[in-house]
Protein backbone atom coordinates (compact mmCIF):
# COMPACT_ATOMS: atom_id res chain seq x y z
CA UNK A 1 0.00 0.00 0.00
CA UNK A 2 1.02 3.52 -0.76
CA UNK A 3 0.50 6.57 1.37
CA UNK A 4 -1.41 7.98 -1.81
CA UNK A 5 -3.88 4.73 -1.33
CA UNK A 6 -3.74 4.92 2.52
CA UNK A 7 -5.43 8.44 2.64
CA UNK A 8 -7.38 7.72 -0.05
CA UNK A 9 -9.19 4.62 1.62
CA UNK A 10 -9.44 6.72 5.02
CA UNK A 11 -11.66 9.29 2.93
CA UNK A 12 -13.48 6.55 1.25
CA UNK A 13 -14.42 5.43 4.83
CA UNK A 14 -15.03 8.75 6.58
CA UNK A 15 -12.01 8.58 8.57
CA UNK A 16 -9.31 11.56 8.77
CA UNK A 17 -6.05 10.59 9.69
CA UNK A 18 -6.27 11.80 13.32
CA UNK A 19 -9.60 10.00 13.70
CA UNK A 20 -7.46 6.57 12.34
CA UNK A 21 -4.70 7.38 15.04
CA UNK A 22 -7.42 8.28 17.56
CA UNK A 23 -8.96 4.88 16.78
CA UNK A 24 -6.20 2.19 16.87
CA UNK A 25 -4.25 3.43 19.24
CA UNK A 26 -1.42 5.12 17.13
CA UNK A 27 0.37 8.59 17.01
CA UNK A 28 -1.27 10.88 14.61
CA UNK A 29 2.59 11.11 13.32
CA UNK A 30 3.40 7.87 13.00
CA UNK A 31 0.76 7.23 11.13
CA UNK A 32 1.57 10.46 8.59
CA UNK A 33 4.82 8.69 7.94
CA UNK A 34 3.50 4.90 6.94
CA UNK A 35 4.69 4.57 3.14
CA UNK A 36 6.90 7.89 3.30
CA UNK A 37 10.38 8.30 4.10
CA UNK A 38 10.66 9.95 7.46
CA UNK A 39 13.81 12.47 8.29
CA UNK A 40 16.60 10.39 10.43
CA UNK A 41 14.44 7.38 10.14
CA UNK A 42 14.41 6.10 6.55
CA UNK A 43 11.39 4.51 5.13
CA UNK A 44 8.39 3.65 7.30
CA UNK A 45 6.64 0.62 6.49
CA UNK A 46 2.74 0.15 7.06
CA UNK A 47 2.50 -2.33 10.18
CA UNK A 48 0.92 -5.63 8.73
CA UNK A 49 -2.51 -4.79 10.58
CA UNK A 50 -3.16 -1.96 8.55
CA UNK A 51 -4.99 -3.14 5.10
CA UNK A 52 -6.31 -5.84 7.22
CA UNK A 53 -7.94 -3.31 9.24
CA UNK A 54 -9.10 -1.35 6.17
CA UNK A 55 -10.16 -4.42 4.64
CA UNK A 56 -12.88 -5.22 7.35
CA UNK A 57 -13.46 -2.07 7.55
CA UNK A 58 -14.39 -1.38 3.88
CA UNK A 59 -16.33 -4.82 4.01
CA UNK A 60 -18.38 -3.94 7.16
CA UNK A 61 -18.58 -0.27 7.46
CA UNK A 62 -21.06 -0.64 10.80
CA UNK A 63 -17.94 -1.68 12.69
CA UNK A 64 -16.90 1.93 12.86
CA UNK A 65 -20.13 3.13 13.98
CA UNK A 66 -19.61 0.76 17.11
Amino acid sequence: MTADEFRVRLHALGLSLGAFARLTGVHRDTAAYWGRDRPGAGWQKFPAWVPLLLAAWERMPDLLAA
